[in-house]
C-alpha cells in the first residue's frame, strides 16, 4: 500500500513539473490547462493524499520540487448543533469561513469531522481578488498569487471557488474546457455595502448601538 502511494505521489510530481513547464511557454498554455484538469482529477481520485497536496505543494521556478513548510493539520469536530459550516466543493474537499479568525480554510473530510489543509486570511484573499482581471482563469490566478508571494498554488482550483463566497461575490462559468472566474459588474458598490454592514455590526458589538 505504501509503495503504491509513493508511486502515485511520484507520478503527480512529474505531472506538476510538466504542467509548470508548459505554462512557461505561451504557445502551449492550452496543453498546460488540460494537464491541470487531469491533475485535479488525479487529486480527487487519490483523495488528496498528503504527499501531493501538503508536503510538496510548491514548485520552484527552476522546476525543482520545493517542500512547503507544512502547516500542522488540525482535526476539528463539526458543531454540536449538527449544522455543517463547510461548503463542500467535492465529496471530500471544501472550505469554510472562520469569522473569529477572519480567515478561510480549505478542509478535507474525515471520520469525525474535517482536517485543515490550508488557511488563508481574508485580507490575503482580498488582495488577490483585487488584482485579478474581470474574467480570470486558474492560470491568471496563479500568476497573481506568484506576484504577491502567496504560497498556495496547489490549491488554486479551490481558491477560485472560495471567490464565489458572499465575501467576494464572484461567479464561475465554463468556457469550453476552461473554468472562468467572473467578478460582479457592480463589485465596488457591493464592496462599499459590505464595509458599511461590517462597520454597523462592529458598532453594535461594541455596545454603542445599544
Amino acid at each position: 500500500m505504501y509503495k503504491q502511494a509513493q508511486l502515485l505521489a511520484d507520478a503527480v510530481r512529474h505531472l506538476e513539473f510538466a504542467t509548470t513547464k508548459f505554462y512557461e511557454v505561451p504557445a502551449y498554455k492550452d496543453i498546460a490547462e488540460e494537464l491541470e484538469a487531469i491533475k485535479i482529477k488525479v487529486y480527487e481520485r487519490m483523495g488528496l493524499i498528503k504527499e501531493t497536496e501538503v508536503k510538496e505543494e510548491e514548485i520552484r521556478d527552476d522546476g525543482l520540487i520545493k517542500a512547503a513548510q507544512e502547516e500542522q493539520e488540525e482535526v476539528e469536530e463539526q458543531p454540536g448543533n449538527g449544522k455543517d459550516p463547510v461548503i463542500w466543493i467535492t465529496e471530500k474537499v471544501g472550505y469554510l469561513y472562520d469569522e473569529e479568525k477572519d480567515e478561510f480554510a480549505i478542509v478535507r473530510k474525515d471520520v469525525i469531522g474535517y482536517t485543515t489543509l490550508k488557511r488563508l486570511p481574508r485580507s490575503t484573499l482580498m488582495e488577490i481578488w483585487e488584482k485579478l482581471p474581470e474574467r480570470s482563469t486558474e492560470f491568471e490566478l496563479r500568476q497573481v498569487m506568484n506576484e504577491l508571494g502567496v504560497r498556495a498554488k496547489a490549491f488554486a482550483q479551490y481558491i477560485m471557488r472560495i471567490f464565489t463566497h458572499a465575501t467576494f461575490g464572484g461567479d464561475l462559468r465554463i468556457d469550453g474546457k476552461k473554468l472562468i472566474l467572473v467578478k460582479p459588474e457592480d463589485f465596488s458598490i457591493y464592496e462599499d455595502l459590505k464595509n458599511q454592514l461590517r462597520a454597523e455590526r462592529e458598532l453594535i458589538d461594541s455596545g454603542w448601538g445599544k
